[in-house]
């Protein structure tokens, strides 16, 4: 018996090639280990609040502002969020682990930041994919952060540069 879950795969795959139907199930099925889901998964443990605060304050020294005022800060130039991406990108490289799911976090939230107040998407990755990544981020995220996702993905005129 075919679970809905596998259904609705079946039913969104069945306009795309077989290979790429293929590569959506495997997905679908397979057990997912992007660093967006360990993110989502070290931000739904017992302490992710804390681990969440946490990273928000490393991520201040990082990049010499806090992600909550540049949040709250409309006028911050794309430049600038440009730069705070490319410096917190380099974490997700780190050789701590807990480090590079800090700069995979402050990636998501800068996309989303950029999204929200300049509708663009300031990344090279496949938009549907920023977008699927940002929506599963949003549910793990606490207020207001999840709050301020949720209206960044709801912009639907998002361009890509």
């Amino acid at each position: 018996m075919t679970s809905t879950r596998t259904q609705r795969i079946l039913e969104l795959s069945s306009s795309l090639s077989p290979t790429g139907a293929k590569t959506l199930l495997a997905m679908g099925l397979g057990d997912s280990d992007r660093p967006i889901d360990r993110v989502i998964r070290r931000l739904q443990a017992e302490d992710g609040q804390a681990w969440f605060e946490s990273a928000r304050n490393q991520l201040l020294d990082e990049v010499g502002v806090s992600l909550a005022s540049i949040r709250s800060n409309p006028a911050t130039p794309l430049e600038q969020l440009r730069e705070h991406k490319a410096a917190i990108k380099r974490w997700s490289k780190d050789s701590d682990p807990d480090t590079q799911l800090i700069g995979v976090l402050g990636y998501f939230l800068v996309l989303a930041i950029a999204s929200c107040h300049h509708s663009l998407q300031i990344s090279d990755q496949n938009p549907a994919f920023v977008h699927g990544a940002l929506r599963e981020l949003e549910a793990a995220l606490p207020a207001p952060w999840n709050c301020f996702v949720r209206k960044a993905i709801s912009h639907e005129d998002t361009k890509t540069l």
